[in-house]
């Protein structure tokens, strides 16, 4: 997947799937890693709002950020020896939040401030088919200029769900 999307010159990469469970994370954390391990400055972004609160185990809690440059950067946890940076997904966001990140012209500008620390940027993102469960969609974050990888779990995820209605 690295050699189809990162290796190819593909910066900005949001990975979702038609459903909650089928490895997203997994495949977001295993690019991220392999662009740092070829010597990207790498950032991978949790936008699954739904997801455990907070930072993962081993992590020190930062303060929650917003769609904007600032309060993200402040937000970050940098691992400097391996060239990887992790922004846990903002929390507490209010329908405006939500509004904001939405926004084509807002996450472009992120996405843009982010480039100036970052090689590659890859976004954990919600299910697409799983909308109004205060989390940004997937479909903002593609808009805003992603590249978009589409997991599906194999046997398990009905053609329907992942076909062009």
């Amino acid at each position: 997947m690295y050699a189809a999307t990162v290796a190819r010159g593909l910066r900005l990469l949001a990975v979702t799937a038609s459903e909650a469970g089928e490895g997203v994370s997994t495949i977001a954390y295993a690019l991220a890693r392999r662009a740092a391990a070829a010597g990207e400055r790498t950032l991978l972004v949790e936008f699954t709002c739904s997801a455990v609160a907070g930072s993962p185990p081993g992590i020190q809690e930062k303060p929650a950020w917003q769609c904007d440059a600032e309060s993200s950067f402040a937000a970050m946890t940098e691992f400097p020896s391996i060239r990887l940076s992790l922004l846990p997904a903002p929390q507490g966001l209010s329908s405006l939040d939500l509004i904001r990140f939405s926004d084509n012209r807002a996450m472009s500008e992120l996405f843009a401030a982010w480039r100036t620390r970052f090689d590659v940027i890859v976004c954990d993102c919600s299910a697409v088919n799983r909308t109004n469960k205060g989390n940004i969609a997937a479909s903002s974050i593609c808009e805003a200029g992603a590249a978009a990888i589409l997991t599906v779990l194999a046997g398990q995820t009905p053609a329907r769900r992942v076909t062009r209605r």
